[in-house]
């Protein structure tokens, strides 16, 4: 993703940051543009948790643009609900970023989408434990991420 400006931010834009711990917060989405989370420069042992977020419309959930790198960013425990999505909804793009994603839900009650991650070659994305419905697969065909036991609702199969 690009830069973001002032109108569109989003809920959280976490830059050069370090030790940062964002926990049991509820947003309602509504309206928003940009994308949820925003991490931008070099952000380092993040802990997001407890999350309950809704009506998310065709907008990412986390984007870290190429120029970005993470390090020990852990989203887990949270739940994330799109209305709909014509685009990825994770994505960290920067080469060497490390984050884990784990015992979240995502859902998609507008048209099913292909995909919610995508992360390129030479980035280091555990996706584990999840729960997911209203997309064919949580990540992108192309993804490099490591998904282990991810669970689609609708099949009621674990991939």
């Amino acid at each position: 993703g690009a830069m973001p400006t002032t109108t569109d931010i989003g809920a959280f834009s976490i830059g050069n940051s370090y030790q940062s711990s964002i926990s049991n917060v509820t947003v309602d989405s509504a309206g928003m543009a940009g994308a949820l989370f925003w991490f931008i420069g070099e952000v380092k042992d993040t802990n997001i948790s407890g999350m309950n977020v809704t009506n998310v419309d065709k907008i990412p959930l986390i984007s870290a643009n190429s120029a970005s790198k993470t390090t020990n960013v852990v989203v887990e425990n949270s739940n994330f609900k799109y209305k709909s999505i014509d685009k990825y909804g994770i994505g960290f793009r920067g080469v060497g970023s490390q984050a884990v994603l784990r015992n979240n839900s995502f859902t998609n009650t507008g048209a099913s989408y292909s995909y919610l991650i995508y992360s390129p070659e030479g980035t280091q994305i555990q996706v584990s434990d999840n729960s997911y419905s209203g997309f064919q697969r949580l990540n992108s065909s192309s993804d490099f991420s490591v998904a282990t036991n991810n669970f689609n609702l609708l099949t009621a199969k674990a991939d």
